[in-house]
């Protein structure tokens, strides 16, 4: 699995991001894509994590090591398993 920025948003469906305090009278500015036909195109690789297929992996990044995204940037989850395989990924984000 590679975390990585992206250049192009390729072709895909629409993500309903959520918020985790639904308190929180602010607008969420984030959007998200998923069920990708034409894959993005892909720049600087930020992570690469070996992904045990049948025990997974929680990335938790230490405090000061996070991934700053700018505004207008993308950031994404790249799934690089050889063989055909179902994949699951959860971003917990701060605007």
């Amino acid at each position: 699995m590679r975390i990585l920025r992206q250049t192009t948003a390729g072709t895909s469906s629409a993500n309903t991001p959520v918020k985790r305090v639904n308190s929180d009278s602010e607008t969420l500015q984030v959007t998200a894509r998923d069920t990708f036909t034409v894959e993005p195109t892909n720049s600087d690789v930020y992570d690469v994590f070996e992904v045990h297929p049948q025990q997974g992996i929680d990335v938790i990044l230490p405090f000061g090591q996070e991934i700053v995204v700018k505004g207008g940037d993308r950031l994404g989850i790249e799934c690089t398993a050889p063989a055909a395989v179902n994949c699951r990924a959860k971003f917990w984000g701060e605007e």
